[in-house]
């Protein structure tokens, strides 16, 4: 034992003198709430003398028992003394506990001072840890937990049994025993290894985020069969949207400890950038700025969730999208909270434009359908923004409802339901099934709902036009569409429910869409894995594009941020006016369109001529948009340039007439 307290007023002292560091060590080493005073009294009523009581009292304290009992990691023979954070993860007592930290914290260790703890102070403990590699067994196990009790005989001792394969193991002479093994990440297994695992007591799960759901989904059920069992969860960040950031973010994550808040000090969930540690220093910082990217030094120094590298859809857009379909309501409790919308809730407004989705798929996966609903007024209409899209429906027509004459049943009864405008489907498995579709209709007295059945060939090319030299240039069908959905998305003009926040729903797949490669001509090779409700609804938003221009047009600006190195933006940022509409009622032009004509005189000093029309003035239709459906190999039927045809008008005249728009 590193201190021999002579009697209790010794022990307290030291506790009063640890409490009250001001440096680096600072922090209590007794956990929240703990009633010295109450304790000691109740246990010399039982009896106990003060020697019992002290040991008693340094067991209950996981900070307490470590200073007194372990050696320094890195100097061994030397006692354990712990950083502040260090001393608020283990005196964190949730039961659910999750630490979000970066490199170097010491978040491993203190895991295995919480393991060494519980074994030595409480009899037939299971402990089960997992991490995702081998080596990080390793450093847990052998250079970490067996360097703090390396010179501790009374501990070393205690250990009967220690046998490192299949995996680490150490089991204490009172009962209690730990279980070190990884995840199988690296070989795929996802979490086989710990399969047949049960009655566990405490599961500590490091560098989880680097798992997987599938891993975590078989290491969790070790803790069912017991009722009081504990999670430690700790992990740098990687940027998934997966278990841990909802375990990190969630407002209702059960890894928010309210003891820890109501006693108003540190609790779950932890975050700690590696600047927090005393050891991590400036020259340490600067190299690794210089040497990594931003997006990495995010992840890996100030443990934050950020980007995914080369995600299509950023997280902090998809993050605001869905929180343009909650609203704040008074929760069972009195306190308020935030409920998202479900589909049941929505109703049907006609002043609203709908286009369905399809993604045919084999058996195996279904036929996707989804709805995408949009207000193309200039008010709130059925509770959606201006200009704004909502998911409105999505389905999926399994194999057991026989998928290819489920999925065209459906399809024809969600027409009916719904005025749908246009029914944009892939083409790849459901050629035979579009055709069917149009003949259904055609022959039911729909004809003209059976000429707006559009297959899509993602293989195929569309021709953009571009604004200034008027050519056409060809563009991947697929590229065009993923880049028309993550405009929509990056403008935050897309509503979601929270219900699709799953791995397999919509906005779990958007999550996980990344570009994997770039083709020899540099076009991107997106993944091909678990995307086919994101496809489905990646079609909505492509009809929109094509039958009313809704996502090209660009119906207001954006915040634009000044900037001392560029001249453009600067002068941009100080005089255009925010387009973004508020509230309910029709907003007045003037309000909404108003600015001095700084960009007349911008193109000017470019030598570039200008133009600016007005809300209500005419256009040619092919100047209201870049894009042409010419060049999708006929599979449309159709091959007029988006906009030019007497129904895009009639479209435009429902919209209420042309957007102010500014022409170079």
């Amino acid at each position: 034992m590193n201190y021999d307290f002579k009697d209790l007023d010794d022990l307290l002292l030291y506790i009063r003198e640890e409490g009250s560091h001001t440096n680096e060590y600072r922090g209590s080493v007794i956990l929240p709430g703990f009633d010295m005073e109450k304790i000691i009294t109740g246990l010399r009523e039982e009896g106990f003398d003060d020697r019992t009581i002290i040991t008693i009292i340094i067991s209950a304290n996981p900070v307490l028992w470590a200073h007194c009992w372990l050696k320094n990691p890195q100097k061994p023979r030397e006692p354990l003394r712990l950083f502040h954070y260090q001393k608020s993860m283990l005196n964190c007592q949730c039961r659910f506990k999750v630490t979000r930290c970066g490199r170097q914290v010491g978040k491993t260790m203190c895991m295995a001072i919480d393991m060494v703890w519980t074994i030595m102070t409480q009899e037939n403990k299971r402990l089960l840890y997992v991490a995702p590699y081998q080596n990080q067994v390793k450093v847990l196990y052998e250079d970490t937990m067996m360097r703090l009790i390396q010179d501790v005989s009374d501990i070393k001792n205690s250990i009967v049994k220690s046998p490192s394969h299949p995996y680490y193991q150490a089991i204490i002479s009172n009962g209690s025993e730990i279980k070190a093994l990884t995840a199988g990440t690296r070989s795929g297994q996802k979490g086989s290894s710990v399969r047949g695992m049960s009655m566990i007591d405490k599961l500590y799960l490091d560098e989880v985020d680097y798992m997987g759901t599938d891993a975590i989904s078989s290491i969790m059920p070790t803790i069912f069969s017991r009722s009081e069992s504990a999670v430690w969860a700790s992990s740098t960040p990687t940027g998934k949207r997966e278990d841990f950031y909802h375990w990190c973010t969630d407002y209702d994550s059960r890894f928010i400890c309210k003891e820890c808040k109501d006693a108003g000090v540190d609790g779950s969930p932890f975050h700690y950038p590696s600047h927090i540690s005393p050891l991590y220093s400036k020259d340490t910082d600067d190299m690794y700025k210089k040497s990594n990217t931003a997006s990495a030094y995010e992840h890996e120094v100030l443990a934050e969730f950020g980007e995914e590298f080369e995600g299509v859809f950023r997280h902090v857009d998809i993050d605001a999208c869905l929180a343009l379909g909650r609203k704040r309501v008074k929760g069972p409790e009195g306190d308020i909270i935030e409920v998202s919308y479900t589909y049941d809730k929505i109703v049907i407004d006609p002043k609203n434009l709908y286009i369905m989705g399809v993604d045919w798929n084999k058996e195996s996966t279904g036929v996707q359908i989804i709805v995408t609903e949009y207000n193309p007024n200039t008010f709130v209409s059925n509770g959606l923004p201006p200009k704004y899209f909502r998911l409105f429906r999505r389905e999926c027509v399994t194999a057991k409802e026989f998928t290819e004459r489920g999925a065209v049943a459906r399809i024809l009864t969600l027409c009916k339901e719904i005025p749908i405008g246009y029914v944009y489907a892939d083409e790849g498995y459901g050629t035979l099934q579009i055709q069917a579709i149009r003949k259904i209709l055609s022959s039911s007295g729909a004809p003209e709902l059976a000429k707006k059945i559009v297959a899509i060939n993602m293989k195929s090319n569309i021709d953009i036009v571009d604004p200034v030299t008027k050519k056409k240039i060809p563009k991947p069908v697929k590229a065009f569409m993923v880049d028309s959905a993550a405009r929509v998305v990056e403008d935050r003009r897309l509503i979601l429910p929270d219900s699709e926040d799953e791995k397999v729903f919509l906005v779990g797949q958007m999550r996980e869409y990344i570009i994997e490669r770039r083709g020899a001509s540099g076009q991107p090779i997106y993944s091909p894995n678990n995307e086919d409700v994101l496809t489905a609804f990646m079609l909505s938003i492509l009809g929109f594009v094509c039958e009313y221009n809704e996502v090209v047009k660009g119906h207001f600006t954006q915040r634009v941020l000044a900037s001392d190195t560029n001249i453009v933006t600067a002068r941009a940022a100080e005089y255009v006016i925010s387009r973004e509409i508020q509230g309910a009622d029709e907003p007045k032009t003037s309000d909404l369109y108003r600015r001095k004509n700084v960009f007349r005189k911008l193109a000017g000093s470019m030598g570039v001529e200008y133009e600016s029309h007005m809300m209500g003035d005419e256009l040619p239709d092919n100047e209201l948009t870049g894009a042409s459906r010419v060049g999708l190999s006929g599979q449309t039927g159709r091959g007029s340039s988006m906009g030019g045809s007497e129904r895009s008008k009639g479209t435009r005249r429902r919209f209420g007439g042309s957007p102010s728009r500014s022409k170079f």
